[in-house]
């Protein structure tokens, strides 16, 4: 085994201290990443927009969306070699005292910021690239959450982390996508294949090692678990249609109070769903380049959003209904009531299925007891051996006086 340095500086040595401000700063460093992504897009649609070759200026949203995720897709890259050696540094620094505690310090560390790099993207998109709002009325919705506001008619250890990265992936959002399970396992199968045929004939054997169990990446893996039931709870009530549905069926569709649901319940959802909105309400940033009259020939005075609000000729403009709040509070219910549920089967499985099967925990038992039995005759057989010398030395010390 190998043996560090014995007496690693306490948390208030100053190394110490920087150390463990250095690493939520690598995090914001990717976090700042993603921002500024989002950033270029900003400002690249509104260039490319204005471009003199009618190409680019057409299909200015593809160009910028394919900019983008190449630009991402680089910094990845780098920030994955560029965090490596900054876990490694990070570590070393740190000074453990014996090899598995460097190794589940490195394994964190690296695991953090990979998560975190890998899955930065993953969750702007799902949870905050979406509604925006100023103080004057003005809405954008975009990709995911909400869409577009459209003016209408008034109708190794890298083996180790990759497959754990993966199995966030394919859990974290399984409510989005729910196939990536089975293409994780059919991906993880052929990959186990390949690596079994690079041990035996490309590589050299590993030497074999023993460990007491998977060290910190049990934790790391109970975390993810953790955080995939929350995440798949707010995709399921904030980023689809299921609980608004369930609201309208029950509580404002032609079913409300008969305690049914059905196809007929859900007709006018999609009506009830959207509210209007006054063109002339527009700013002058954000006013839409056509009015409408090459639809209809006349222009248009209202378009439709997707939202829960008052009209503009109410008494507070544009204020949140009374059916957003009851969407809101079922959400709410949902995510709380999904949770609980949901970790309450995982406690029961884990009750009823063991860690250790019934007849080998017995076995440990047994050999620990055993164990214990062969230490007790070991010190009774020393404690007899050495009463018999005292007893011998003392007669002999006795024999010398006349």
């Amino acid at each position: 085994m190998r043996i560090f340095q014995v007496g690693a500086p306490s948390l208030k040595h100053p190394t110490r201290v920087s150390l463990a401000l250095l690493s939520p700063c690598q995090i914001c460093v990717v976090i700042a990443a993603v921002f500024g992504i989002v950033i270029y897009r900003v400002v690249t649609v509104s260039t490319f927009a204005a471009f003199k070759w009618a190409l680019i200026r057409n299909n200015s949203q593809v160009a910028t969306t394919g900019t983008a995720v190449c630009i991402n897709f680089c910094i990845i890259m780098l920030l994955n070699v560029l965090y490596e050696k900054v876990a490694l540094l990070l570590t070393n620094l740190e000074q453990p005292r014996t090899e598995s505690e460097w190794e589940n310090s490195f394994t964190l560390k690296m695991f953090l910021f990979q998560f975190v790099n890998l899955n930065s993207s993953t969750f702007y998109i799902a949870f905050f690239l979406g509604r925006l709002q100023d103080a004057n009325g003005l809405f954008f919705y975009v990709l995911k959450i909400y869409r577009t506001p459209r003016c209408l008619l008034e109708a190794d250890k890298q083996v180790e982390t990759r497959r754990v990265l993966q199995f966030g992936f394919t859990t974290i959002f399984v409510a989005a996508f729910p196939l990536a399970p089975l293409l994780a396992l059919l991906n993880n199968i052929i990959e186990i294949r390949l690596d079994a045929y690079k041990f035996v004939t490309q590589w050299r054997r590993p030497l074999a090692s023993r460990a007491k169990d998977i060290g910190i990446w049990y934790g790391i893996l109970e975390g993810i678990g953790i955080l995939s039931v929350i995440t798949n709870a707010f995709v399921i009530a904030i980023t689809s249609d299921f609980i608004p549905r369930l609201v309208y069926a029950y509580k404002y569709g032609p079913c409300a109070g008969q305690g049914e649901a059905g196809q007929k319940c859900m007709v006018g959802y999609v009506n009830a769903s959207l509210s209007v909105f006054r063109i002339s309400d527009f700013e002058n940033r954000s006013e839409p380049e056509s009015d409408g009259s090459e639809f209809s020939g006349i222009p248009l005075k209202y378009c439709r959003y997707r939202d829960y609000r008052d009209p503009p000729h109410s008494l507070v403009p544009y204020g949140y209904t009374l059916q957003f709040w009851h969407v809101l509070a079922a959400r709410l219910a949902f995510i709380i009531v999904f949770e609980h549920l949901v970790f309450c089967i995982k406690h029961l499985i884990s009750y009823l299925i063991p860690d250790l099967p019934k007849d080998l925990r017995d076995r440990m038992r047994r050999e620990k007891y055993l164990i214990q039995e062969m230490m007790y005759e070991a010190e009774l057989e020393r404690l007899q051996k050495e009463r018999k010398e005292r007893k011998k030395n003392g007669k002999a010390h006795h024999n010398e006086w006349p």
